[in-house]
């Protein structure tokens, strides 16, 4: 027995010397002999062509290792005759003891610099699909075995760590003309525990770096066809990135529902990197990724792939690099949905400032990102301030120059509120549509084609955009058959403030400068133009205009906005029995403003107007002007202070009831006369005033009032820098052979305070002046021997300027021959 004892001793110790000088010689053997012997055992279980050129390695230690270098594993006889798998080398690490209990225990498995290129032909074949085999691998499970006849059986295989370094993966589909590449720098599985593998992966996606660290289920659960969980954390171009998914092989299929989040992701360099769009600044704080995938192969998983994202709070910088006036798009949420063979689906819940704005926009197919797509599709619906825009077309890819063609479609409530986010200079248009092609370049865009509306009157429309200018500059041409005024009645335009809606007018009317609406415009205007966000060029031609009930004729205008200059030009009204033509220039300076105005008008119907801004309105008659005058002044609303030119006009009144919207001094001033007429039971046939205005002090060349029992002369003197008016009135009764005198009237006071004096002492002297003055004469002689209870033919030749001076002249003249033979006959 004891014999026994030391030969086991003395075998034990022969062991470990043999293991220790094993393990510090490491032999190594060469086993290039086995090379083809590998190549056939290893090709017999692929079905595929292999090939081993490299060293085959043997080393000899307490853990034997076997090290193949370059091994080429050939794609199928239907594909090229390129490797579908190349190793630089495989190195295979076996514990010895294990052996011994009927296992073997591969410790370590690496393979580094492996190249793998996944092809799928048009056809549908592809390279991966298992070749036929000649060697059938049989798995079994038996019990441990008591055998004592000496035999050796291995029970099970046990794997602990494989590790695969430099591995590239190349994936091609003709089908799709699409490729994809992936890059694993380190795969490190460690199943040595195998109720929780852990998997380290480090790699990176078309260039895009990643690290992840990944720990799961007991792989028993996925061997018995149960869901297996991974969760793993790590990051992702630098971002921070947690994982979980659910995988899971039942009946031959691959089913997983995978979650993946990214902490604080850069969205413009996400967009750059995949070239969609260049020098984007936007940030999320997080992209949350879910996704189910099912299917047998890897071309159905990702063709049966559903994905939604979402993207947490972040910001969208929007640079406007011609105005310098950037603004941000603060979005609460941004969701997606896509399939592979669906358009990629996404809404933006946000704001621009303090306005909501919602997008929704539909691309491409998934599928079409995977490759270099060269156009994004466009499927968009914004709305924003009670707009919605609709943009459908496609931009060539990158998005690095401003080229492309949109059908574009707009609706909305007020286009005014749509200014503080383009920056621009809207006017409150409301419910108005476009449509049409919307079409950029590198010079700024194009709508062509346009169909637009407003309220009930349709245009068409063409817009040019120049954005190489110094500003924005709009060139808009508009043509439509008809227009309806009421739909241009801007909400903002309320001319009726403050105005009284009694019949009798007060003596003293108190209005301060605030109560002018029309002054306030003139402000905004002027405002506007010191810094335009555009400049403009606006050309509309009319066919028929409508206001209200009222139908006028064609129209037609040109407006230009610059820096500190408004023009309107070439503006004409046609309506039945005449014209309106009228022109503007205004220009503004830093200490003071300038411009000129013309306006000629052929008896227009002047209740027309008054109704396009009070619709109940009854107030009716017609106007006559001609009007031609220098302006100039410390700001728009003071223009008169040194104007110069001269303001004819003729009043034909219908219905002189006061009305709001004719809230002026002048409209007022002839409604303080108006009582004192009507006392005197004369209603007002017609006014006319021939007015020189010189540096801001007006005169008359000629005033006249005709009613159905007076004649009424008048002296006006008007003050535009103090804005102080005077006017006097020179009453005779028609009834009488010689025009009996009536009681003179004066008005005066302030532009926003005008006083009626009755029995004006200081009007003797003016009064008796007018008697024998040739101003009281022409009239004897226009009217002779017959006097006309209606004068308004009289007023109408009368507001000619050549006839006025040859009948003074005439009258003149024959004045001074009636005086002096009333002298010769005392």
């Amino acid at each position: 027995m004891s014999t026994i004892i030391k030969s086991l001793i003395k075998v034990f110790i022969l062991f470990a010397a043999l293991a220790a000088i094993l393990e510090f010689l490491e032999p190594t053997l060469t086993l290039d002999g086995a090379r083809n012997t590998l190549s056939k055992k290893l090709q017999s279980y692929t079905g595929r062509e292999i090939h081993i050129d490299g060293d085959i390695q043997l080393t000899l230690s307490y853990s034997p290792h076997l090290l193949v270098k370059r091994i080429h594993i050939k794609n199928s006889a239907d594909f090229d005759d390129e490797d579908f798998i190349t190793i630089s080398e495989v190195s295979i690490e076996i514990r010895l003891l294990p052996l011994l209990q009927g296992q073997i225990h591969l410790s370590d498995i690496s393979a580094d610099q492996a190249k793998i290129d996944f092809h799928q032909k048009a056809d549908g074949d592809n390279n991966w699909s298992p070749a036929e085999t000649t060697e059938t691998v049989e798995v079994t499970t038996r019990e441990p075995s008591d055998s004592k006849d000496g035999s050796f059986d291995i029970e099970r295989i046990i794997l602990g760590k494989i590790e695969l370094t430099n591995i590239d993966i190349l994936y091609r589909d003709d089908t799709r003309q699409q490729s994809l590449k992936n890059r694993f720098d380190q795969l490190l599985i460690d199943i040595s525990d195998e109720t929780k593998p852990v998997a380290e992966i480090n790699g990176s996606i078309e260039d895009h770096p990643y690290a992840i660290v990944i720990q799961s289920e007991s792989l028993d659960r996925l061997l018995a066809g149960e869901p297996l969980t991974l969760r793993g954390t790590g990051h992702v171009a630098n971002r921070q990135t947690s994982i979980h998914a659910d995988i899971q092989f039942k009946e031959g299929e691959f089913i997983s529902n995978l979650d993946f989040d990214v902490k604080d992701v850069d969205l413009g360099l996400l967009l750059n990197e995949l070239k969609i769009i260049p020098d984007l600044t936007a940030v999320t704080e997080n992209i949350n990724i879910k996704s189910r995938l099912k299917g047998k192969d890897l071309a159905e998983l990702y063709e049966r792939a559903e994905i939604s994202l979402e993207l947490g709070k972040g910001y969208w910088h929007l640079q406007q690099k011609k105005t310098g006036k950037d603004k941000e798009l603060m979005f609460n949420r941004a969701s997606s949905f896509v399939s592979w063979k669906q358009a990629v689906e996404l809404s933006i819940d946000g704001r621009i400032d303090d306005t909501s704005i919602t997008i929704d926009l539909k691309s491409n197919r998934l599928e079409e990102f995977f490759d270099d797509i060269e156009k994004l599709d466009i499927d968009l619906v914004a709305r924003v301030a009670k707009t919605e825009m609709t943009l459908k077309g496609d931009l060539a890819l990158p998005i690095n120059s401003r080229l492309f063609s949109l059908d574009i479609t707009i609706r909305g409530e007020n286009m005014e509120k749509l200014n503080p986010i383009i920056n621009t200079e809207f006017p409150p248009i409301n419910n108005y549509t476009l449509s049409g092609k919307l079409i950029a370049n590198d010079t700024g865009y194009i709508l062509k084609s346009a169909a637009a509306s407003i309220g009930e009157s349709k245009l068409q429309a063409s817009v040019v955009i120049d954005t190489n200018a110094i500003k924005p500059l709009w060139y808009i041409n508009l043509n439509s058959q008809q227009i309806q005024l009421e739909d241009f009645a801007f909400s903002g335009l309320d001319l009726t403030e403050n105005a009284s809606t009694d019949d009798s007018i007060a003596v003293s009317q108190k209005k301060t400068s605030r109560e002018r609406p029309l002054l306030e415009y003139l402000r905004q205007l002027e405002e506007a133009l010191k810094t335009p966000a555009m400049h403009l060029d606006l050309n509309l031609n009319v066919g028929k205009v409508l206001s209200g009930r009222d139908q006028l004729g064609k129209a037609q205008l040109k407006l230009h906005l610059r820096d500190d200059i408004f023009i309107i030009e070439n503006a004409k009204l046609e309506i039945p029995g005449g014209i309106i033509s009228s022109s503007i220039s205004l220009k503004r300076g830093n200490d003071e403003a300038s411009g000129h105005v013309s306006l000629d008008i052929d008896k227009l119907d002047y209740g027309i107007t008054t109704r396009l801004f009070q619709p109940d309105s009854t107030i009716d008659g017609k106007i006559s002007t001609r009007i031609a005058l220098d302006l100039g002044g410390k700001d728009f609303t003071r223009l008169l202070e040194r104007a110069s030119g001269q303001v004819d006009f003729a009043v034909w009144p219908k219905n002189t009831k006061p009305t709001k919207a004719l809230n002026l001094w002048t409209t007022n001033l002839y409604l303080i006369l108006l009582p004192e007429l009507k006392k005197k039971e004369s209603l007002v046939n017609c006014l006319v005033g021939l007015l020189d205005i010189d540096d801001g002090m007006m005169k008359e060349e000629l005033f006249a009032i005709d009613t159905t029992k007076l004649w009424i002369y008048g002296n006006l003197d008007v003050d535009f820098k103090q804005e102080q008016i005077e006017l006097s009135l020179f009453p005779v009764s028609k009834t009488a052979r010689l025009f009996s005198l009536e009681t003179p009237l004066r008005a005066q006071g302030s532009f926003s305070s005008i006083n009626l004096l009755l029995n004006p002492i200081d009007l003797t002297g003016t009064y008796i002046n007018f008697i024998t003055s040739p101003l009281h004469v022409p009239v004897r002689r226009i009217f002779a021997d017959k006097v006309l209870e209606d004068g308004s033919t009289i007023c109408e030749r009368l507001f000619d300027r050549d006839h006025v001076t040859r009948l003074k002249a005439k009258a003149e003249t024959k004045s001074q021959q009636e005086i002096e033979e009333l002298l010769e006959s005392y």
